[in-house]
């Protein structure tokens, strides 16, 4: 079913996290691997094989640690522990030996994946149990993440290319499903709302939607082909109705439920000064809108959580200047990675030990890999020139 709507037109999906918006669409298109690469392997191809995907396990595994801390940080301890069920799953031994077991037989590692996780999908798409349905969520996930790793893929906005093009800042981002990379790797803090075909209330993502505060509707077939980039539409996250090009009339009798868009803090009080902390850049707009006078704490370790890997020079410069930037001289204090003791992470290696907490954590990890410090260090002056830090 495609085309395109013209008029008003009304849906009913599912309400799953609560609010009203109205703005225009952003179509993301997400990555199906429909269509991966198939080809016999023998011999020592089979390890190869392995190899291949064991190393898109480590990878993704580390991304998924990376978003845990992200969530705990701007979210909830609680929601976090979505993205530690779907480790856990990646390091089930059963798992494994499934997918090496098809390797194995002669598959290569992308069609081990597919073959293997979607039998886990259908499995727990037979059961009655709606819980269970809704885990089969996170198989899906997980295989898109490894074929994305595999096939070196990545989701994204259907006008992408386009000078035009707002990557959702502002809009209501409409996708096929609510994955929770997708409610959590969209510039969230710029989302007016989320529409999808598929995806329940209970599902992670729609968790993860009410925790950041975003209304959303699922449940909606074929919208992603029915719209088009730019498209106006009122969602309503609490009936769970979505009406595509709302008439005056119908604008006009919800207006009064509509979040007005000029309420804004009430600004700074004489004598206190209110400064923000921030887990990763992008959350400086955040601050600047609610008239942050500074910034208190910026946990840079967790960019290298959010992106899944080390970050080089230039790309902590990037992301430590724009902060630096939008605060206009105000002050910035930010905090050279702390890692280790609470924050473990497969992107560094740590020694085993009784207190992690107490041990090579911080900077006294920074001191025993230099390059770690230096490269930071470089990157903290190249910000300065910013404004002060």
């Amino acid at each position: 079913m495609t085309g395109r709507l013209n008029s008003e037109t009304r849906f009913r999906g599912l309400a799953v996290s609560p609010g009203m918006v109205v703005a225009r669409v952003c179509l993301f298109r997400q990555v199906l691997h429909e269509n991966v690469p198939d080809y016999h392997v023998a011999g020592e191809a089979k390890d190869e094989e392995k190899q291949r995907l064991q190393e898109a396990v480590k990878a993704v595994a580390g991304r998924l640690e990376g978003l845990q801390e992200v969530v705990r940080q701007r979210v909830g301890k609680a929601e976090a522990e979505i993205f530690s069920v779907q480790r856990m799953i990646l390091r089930d031994p059963a798992l494994q030996e499934q997918l090496t077991g098809a390797i194995d037989r002669g598959r290569n590692a992308e069609v081990a994946v597919k073959q293997t996780f979607e039998a886990y999908e259908s499995r727990m798409l037979e059961l009655e149990s709606g819980y269970q349905n809704e885990r089969a969520g996170d198989m899906g996930e997980l295989k898109r993440r490894l074929l994305g790793q595999l096939v070196q893929t990545t989701s994204a906005f259907a006008c992408e290319n386009e000078p035009h093009c707002q990557r959702g800042k502002g809009r209501i981002v409409v996708t096929e499903e609510l994955a929770p990379s997708v409610a959590l790797e969209l510039d969230t803090d710029d989302v007016r709302g989320l529409v999808t075909e598929r995806g329940g209330a209970t599902s992670h993502a729609a968790i993860l939607a009410r925790g950041l505060g975003i209304p959303a509707v699922s449940g909606v077939p074929h919208v992603h082909d029915l719209l088009a980039c730019g498209t106006e539409v009122l969602l309503d996250g609490d009936s769970g109705e979505v009406v595509v090009w709302p008439s005056e009339e119908t604008l006009a009798g919800v207006r009064v439920h509509v979040p007005a868009e000029t309420s804004g803090p009430a600004g700074p009080v004489e004598g206190l000064r209110v400064l923000a902390n921030l887990s990763v850049a992008e959350e400086v707009e955040i601050a600047r809108r609610h008239e942050a006078e500074g910034v208190g704490l910026y946990r840079t370790e967790m960019e290298f959580f959010a992106a899944g890997r080390l970050l080089n020079e230039q790309e902590q410069a990037e992301r430590y200047a724009r902060v630096v930037r939008a605060m206009a001289g105000r002050p910035v204090a930010l905090r050279l990675l702390d890692l280790g003791g609470d924050k473990p992470s497969a992107l560094f290696e740590f020694p085993e030990e009784d207190n992690p907490s107490l041990g090579l954590r911080g900077l006294r990890y920074l001191l025993t890999h230099p390059d770690l410090l230096a490269t930071q260090a470089r990157a903290l002056a190249r910000a300065s020139r910013e404004g002060p830090i």
